[in-house]
């Protein structure tokens, strides 16, 4: 009697654990259902499976995980957040968990929030090179540009063959008014990266600002190699050359401006400005009343100024 009792005790016990076992099984398999759809980018799909996979096991950290990150692609920032702060109650020390959620906080705009799960991140890895740069983007975003270059400088350490970081740390230099670290930069950044357009751009802000014309003209014009819609860049190469007193080339820039944007009341006016060099009244008129019409107070100014038009 006593060894029919252990027998379906021990039968019982091995039904459970089968149950538990297939339980378990189904789980990871739509998990890794769920894995598929994300990586082919269907992410609704993606959290579907995921959620009856949580469904069958609530402490499935890998399913929180890429919940979190499907979150992220979809832009439910909130929803990321929430599950990556179950894989850090699940696993404090999952230095990938607090990086996502430093993500998803600076999408957010919370970048002190962002900031201290990046710093926690580093804490747990040091070596942790995505930190830095991501820490150094939300001082960036902030306004904290000298913790924002630490954090450029300590990530180029670690990968010294990053464009976006060099990029990165230029425009920072460039919020600095430190222009020609802006430009070394931004130079290693080109160097790194071909057709880098942001890169060029940046640059060639740089160099007007240092009041290098002609370098200046060179990098809007790689810029728009790429970026033929780039509008700002025909606008400042445009000023680049009325600098430089080449007013027809300045005028035909300012009218690409326009043709890519016909309510780009400062192309408008610039040209409006370049007319009048020129001489050319009744052009710089009617692209002074243009720019005024779309909201530019500087062209208003400059037809009373210059032909004393109350317009």
């Amino acid at each position: 009697m006593q060894t029919k009792s252990l027998l379906i005790i021990l039968l019982t016990f091995m039904l459970c654990l089968s149950a538990k076992l297939s339980h378990a099984q189904s789980a990871e398999m739509l998990y890794n259902k769920g894995l598929d759809f994300y990586n082919q980018g269907e992410y609704e799909s993606a959290i579907d499976a995921f959620n009856k996979a949580l469904n069958m096991n609530p402490r499935y950290e890998d399913a929180y995980f890429s919940r979190a990150l499907s979150h992220y692609y979809l832009g439910q920032y909130d929803l990321s957040v929430t599950d990556n702060d179950s894989v850090i109650s699940i696993d404090p020390k999952d230095a990938d968990a607090w990086y996502n959620r430093g993500l998803a906080y600076r999408k957010q705009g919370n970048y002190t929030a962002a900031i201290s799960d990046y710093t926690t991140v580093l804490r747990l890895d040091p070596n942790y090179k995505d930190a830095y740069y991501s820490r150094g983007l939300a001082h960036y975003y902030q306004g904290t540009y000298d913790d924002a270059l630490k954090d450029y400088t300590s990530a180029l350490v670690l990968d010294p063959q990053s464009a976006d970081t060099y990029y990165n740390r230029g425009l920072t230099y460039y919020k600095q008014l430190n222009y020609e670290s802006a430009i070394t930069d931004f130079s290693s950044a080109i160097s790194l990266k071909d057709h880098y357009a942001n890169a060029y751009y940046n640059r060639a802000l740089s160099y007007y600002k240092l009041e290098k014309y002609s370098l200046a003209i060179n990098d809007f014009t790689a810029d728009l190699e790429v970026k033929a819609d780039d509008v700002d860049a025909y606008v400042y190469r445009g000023l680049s050359n009325r600098k430089l007193g080449n007013i027809d080339q300045a005028i035909d820039d300012y009218t690409s401006a326009i043709i890519y944007d016909p309510n780009d009341a400062i192309a408008y006016n610039n040209r409006g400005a370049a007319y009048y060099k020129q001489g050319n009244k009744d052009l710089c008129i009617a692209d002074w009343k243009k720019a005024t019409d779309l909201g530019d107070t500087t062209a208003k100014q400059s037809l009373k100024d210059y032909y004393n038009i109350d317009y």
